[in-house]
């Protein structure tokens, strides 16, 4: 009865060629493995009946799950642009920089007037005075991200031995995406649109 329901639904969902002229042997087989074979060659069977796979991901970045930190304390950065602004008669280019929290992401947006180490280190002190120090930025390899972590580093440098020592723990960890994978990153450059 079940082979024959197996065939029945068999051959109304796919069509199957009933040729048997290379077979060798011709021998009965039995009803179960009937019911096997029938099962494995039918595509709508081996749809129904097959076992789903669940995928593994990955484990999610230290960065998300800072849970007991302040906003802002893991944060992505990234610029975009530029964009023609009319100031009297004359036409400027403007880029914009956005600052994301990898944990609770939250979005600061800030206007940079070039694409210098100047303008992003104005708009860095911008963001913390309105939102607070960061503790990491990550970014990916602009020249304008790597000159303000170096501008940083030179004035850290300059300080007094005793300043430096109770300054060191409110310094910026600047970290930096590999140069030439543009995957990385994708929580804040997906807020570039």
């Amino acid at each position: 009865m079940t082979v024959s329901f197996v065939t029945l639904v068999q051959n109304t969902c796919s069509p199957r060629s009933e040729d048997n002229s290379g077979s060798l042997k011709e021998e009965k087989p039995s009803a179960s493995l009937k019911l096997l074979w029938s099962l494995n060659d039918c595509f709508e069977c081996r749809k129904w009946c097959g076992k789903t796979v669940i995928p593994k991901m990955a484990n999610l970045p230290p960065s998300s799950l800072r849970l007991l930190r302040p906003a802002f304390y893991s944060t992505g950065m990234d610029c975009f642009g530029p964009f023609p602004v009319k100031i009297g008669r004359r036409n400027k280019k403007r880029w914009g920089i956005v600052f994301k929290c990898l944990t609770t992401r939250a979005v600061h947006i800030d206007l940079l007037l070039s694409i210098d180490t100047d303008s992003f280190l104005m708009s860095l002190h911008w963001f913390i005075a309105r939102r607070g120090k960061p503790h990491e930025l990550l970014s990916d390899y602009g020249t304008n991200f790597r000159g303000g972590n170096t501008e940083l580093q030179k004035a850290f440098n300059a300080l007094h031995p005793s300043l430096q020592d109770q300054l060191s723990a409110q310094r910026i960890h600047f970290r930096y995406n590999p140069s030439n994978a543009p995957h990385f990153g994708g929580s804040w450059e997906r807020e570039v649109r």
